[in-house]
């Protein structure tokens, strides 16, 4: 294994444990321009863009966000997508970080079982449009690991 990967991937392990989640992500962007593919380094990348949304729509991310979709999507099958390939990151996490991961997996089953059922997805919605209204960030944070490369 290439030493340079290793050391950027040891260090964005070693901020995602303390919760650096900005320093966390960029070593792992620079592990990920070394080896593209390396499932570790897509995971811990997944789980920085999910943890470090802002939590400014009822103490709860943006989930659009979270599935990497436009605010107000109606596109079940795209979320659906989204949803599948973070779960396949995301799943029987036996890692250090497994807190981490578990915490993004939770956000993520939370943010798809909201945008699904449309009863949740209206209440969500207003929240969402109240965010902005109030001028509170909801801006998204596209993660990108899955959908670039």
């Amino acid at each position: 294994m290439n030493p340079q990967f290793q050391h950027y991937l040891n260090l964005s392990k070693s901020f995602l444990v303390l919760r650096k989640f900005q320093e966390c992500r960029q070593y792992a962007i620079r592990a990920r321009e070394i080896d593209p593919n390396h499932s570790e380094v897509l995971e811990i990348i997944a789980i920085t863009d999910i943890l470090m949304l802002p939590k400014n729509i009822n103490g709860q991310p943006n989930y659009y966000a979270i599935l990497n979709v436009s605010n107000y999507s109606d596109d079940q099958q795209v979320m659906l997508n989204n949803f599948k390939s973070l779960m396949e990151l995301l799943r029987s996490n036996t890692r250090d970080y497994s807190r981490l991961a578990n915490e993004a997996f939770m956000l993520v089953m939370r943010a798809y079982g909201v945008l699904a059922n449309s009863s949740d997805k209206v209440l969500f919605d207003d929240e969402l449009r109240n965010a902005v209204n109030d001028g509170r960030s909801v801006s998204m944070n596209l993660i990108d690991y899955i959908y670039n490369y």
